[in-house]
């Protein structure tokens, strides 16, 4: 019998499976990936990595309202307040008032970039071993 016939329906089941585990794969080395690259000062943006389901794709998520400020950079801040006429807060025990406040620009730090970088990098290597190992038909 010719091969034609005996794989035509399995290809496509076949690839669909290599896609999944494929899938399953990039993400476990991606999330170990962005984790490592990820600034750790006080280990909130670490810890608020996912792995999300988005069908087709999987996604790394990073759930902190500052987590675009550390990949990408901001301008600088002028702070002022928004009903009172000066802004209070305390700094070293001491009560500080002041019409305003300046944060300094942020340069961005990429983790994210980088890490798919990485995972670029690696990807012919992880194809090579969900092959290998085989898919469970």
């Amino acid at each position: 019998m010719p091969a034609k016939t005996i794989y035509d329906g399995k290809i496509g089941m076949i690839a669909r499976l290599i896609a999944k585990e494929l899938n399953a794969e990039i993400a476990g080395h991606a999330i170990v990936i962005c984790r490592k690259n990820c600034p750790k000062k006080t280990h909130r943006l670490v810890n608020s990595l996912k792995i999300e389901k988005i069908h087709p794709e999987i996604v790394i998520t990073a759930n902190t309202p500052y987590a675009a400020v550390v990949e990408f950079g901001r301008a600088p801040l002028l702070i002022t307040p928004k009903t009172k006429q000066v802004l209070k807060f305390e700094k070293h025990g001491e009560t500080i008032y002041t019409k305003y406040a300046r944060q300094p620009a942020r340069v961005g730090q990429f983790f994210m970039a980088k890490s798919g970088m990485e995972i670029k990098e690696k990807f012919p290597t992880l194809v090579g071993r969900v092959i290998t190992r085989g898919v469970r038909v």
